[in-house]
């Protein structure tokens, strides 16, 4: 491919964007500082990005989290156990596409 003129698909994968993501979740803190997260469903709505995208709307369900807790309580460092399989769905509940992900988070006390 060439990627000085490539063809629209691929210009599609290669765009930047952005979405608000909101979701509800559960968690369990084990004595050990470490932690899970049950998360879901995730409902996201693309904001910024191609054109034909602005304004969809998918929810994606099936995101678990495990996790350590620092020793000073500030910084949570986490991530999915293995890749999963995600299902996306439009809010109809029509399935759009299955996803095998992996995803980590580090989230710092910062005041």
């Amino acid at each position: 491919v060439d990627f000085r003129h490539p063809p629209a698909p691929l210009l599609s994968l290669m765009a930047g964007g952005a979405a608000d993501i909101s979701a509800d979740f559960t968690y369990q803190v084990a004595p050990d500082r470490t932690f899970t997260v049950n998360q879901g469903p995730v409902t996201r709505t693309v904001v910024a990005g191609p054109a034909g995208e602005i304004g969809e709307t998918s929810i994606i369900n099936g995101i678990k989290f495990s996790g350590y807790i620092s020793h000073d309580l500030k910084t949570l460092v986490m991530s999915t156990n293995s890749p999963t399989v995600e299902t996306r769905t439009d809010e109809d509940g029509n399935i759009l596409d299955y996803r095998i992900c992996h995803r980590a988070r580090t989230a710092v006390k910062i005041k």
